[in-house]
This record gives structure tokens, sequence and C-alpha cells, in this order.
């Protein structure tokens, strides 16, 4: 003989237990539920409770009419920055399996494609090209924003800022340090290397591809204003390291000797000559 949830729902349960999954609550009137669910926040879970609760769930789906229930309790909500930050934190890291990436884009196949979005057909006015473009440029002078970005691209030294790195260290040891993960901002741009020894000196490496057409003179120039003498290096120069080496030696004896103190272990935003040190 079947034995059925207890809740009457219909579902047919194993032997050893009086209700499907969750619906025990089911039963209650909505007072005594709230009263149980305001006793459990905050509580926290033992490893091998969460190991049971997790085993316990393998192999389960959720009904479509579940599904659509969750989705509707959780529209319009916002979740708290703590719960992000969780969420973020515990995401760091893992890699998707590539089951997951298949329906993940399965389950995409489709969506807001076409007539589906709802921007299909729209043409953005001048002015509104013109405010987000704005935007996005006032978004780019925020320190904070900078290294949020830096860090959620997990920005690390690639191969020729590695060899120039190397090069530094074996010419200025423990002068120049590595900044371009978002540790230093200044007007709105992260720096390469900064020397972090008593000199306001900037070293910045130029992929020949990713760089291609710009000025130095441009980059230069911005952070002039802040009291910093900037080196350009260009990633073709790595190819003669005797000729660099001279570059840069002439570099260091040529720049002022203007003070500067920049933490090794604290990110900086650097303000301009006259506003204050870093």
């Amino acid at each position: 003989m079947d034995n059925f949830c207890l809740c009457g729902c219909g579902k047919i349960i194993n032997k050893k237990c009086n209700y499907v999954l969750g619906h025990y609550i089911r039963i209650h009137n909505p007072m005594t539920k709230k009263k149980i669910s305001e006793s459990l926040k905050g509580r926290l879970k033992s490893d091998n409770h969460k190991r049971k609760l997790s085993a316990s769930h393998t192999g389960l789906k959720q009904s479509k009419e579940t599904i659509m229930k969750r989705i509707e309790h959780i529209k319009g909500k916002q979740r708290p920055e703590e719960v992000k930050r969780k969420i973020s934190e515990s995401n760091t890291g893992k890699k998707r399996s590539e089951e997951t990436i298949q329906k993940l884009s399965e389950s995409h196949a489709g969506k807001c494609l076409g007539e589906k979005n709802h921007n299909f057909g729209k043409m953005q006015t001048a002015k509104a090209k013109k405010q987000q473009s704005e935007g996005m440029k006032a978004r780019w002078q925020s320190s904070a924003y900078v290294k949020k970005q830096m860090k959620s691209r997990g920005v690390r030294p690639n191969k020729p800022e590695l060899h120039l790195q190397s090069l530094l260290n074996e010419l200025y040891p423990n002068d120049f340090k590595y900044v371009g993960d978002g540790e230093v901002i200044i007007a709105g741009k992260c720096p390469d290397f900064i020397n972090i020894n008593g000199k306001k000196q900037i070293i910045e490496l130029y992929g020949d591809y990713w760089h291609r057409g710009e000025k130095e003179e441009d980059r230069i120039k911005i952070f002039e204003p802040y009291g910093y003498k900037t080196l350009i290096i260009w990633e073709r120069e790595l190819e003669d390291i005797n000729r660099l080496k001279h570059k840069i030696k002439e570099f260091n004896k040529a720049s002022g000797n203007g003070s500067i103190n920049v933490s090794p272990t604290t990110s900086s935003e650097v303000k301009p000559s006259g506003e204050g040190e870093l």
C-alpha cells in the first residue's frame, strides 16, 4: 500500500517519512509559519547538517509551479550588499563544468534575441548616446569604480610586464612596484609601475598592438599635474635589453626628486600636487 504525503498534496512518499521534503510546513497556519521562519533566522547549520541536506536534495527537481512561485516571490526585490558579497566570494575561483556551461547555453537559447528583446527596433538618440558616454567616462574617473573593475577582471601582470618587472628589480631592487592591478589610480588611469622608494616616477609598458596609435605625450601629461615623471616603454623595446637598460637609467637620473610614499600593500588614489600627498 502506498503512503501519501500528510499535507494532502497526493504525492507518494517513503515509508519512513510523513511528508514530501518541505511539505510539512503546509499544514501550519500563516502565523505559525512566520514564527518558525523567525526562529530559524541566523541559526548556523553544522557541516554534518549541510551534508545531509545536500544529500537529500540530490537528484530532486523542482516543479514548474514551484519555480514560478519562487520567481514571483523574489521579483522586484534587491539582495542586500552582504548577501551579494557572500555569493561573489563563494563563486570566486570556481570553474563551471562543461555540462553546466551547456545547460546554461541551452537555457538562454532564443531568449532576448530579435523581436523578443525589449530594445528591438529602437534607436538611441544622439543625446542618449552622449549621456551614456559621459556617464561612463565619469565612472572611470572614480578610483573605487576602477579598482572594482580591475578586481572583477582578475588583472595580473602579463608576460611582458613580468619581464620588465624582473629587469627593474635587477637595476633598482625594491624601487618599482607593479600596480597595474588597480592598486594605484591617478586621474582615472592605472599606471603599470610606480616608484615606492622616494621618487615620483611612473613607468608605463605599452603593448605594440593594444596601444598602437597612442601618443606617449598624452599619458605623460595626465600624470604631470600630480608631480610624476613618466617613462613610456614599448613592448618591442624588450627585445634589446642593453638599450632598454640605458633608457631606464637615463630616466632615473633625469627624473625629479619629488618625495612620494606609496605603501606596497595599501591601495591609493593620488591627488594633484598641492591637494595632499598619496
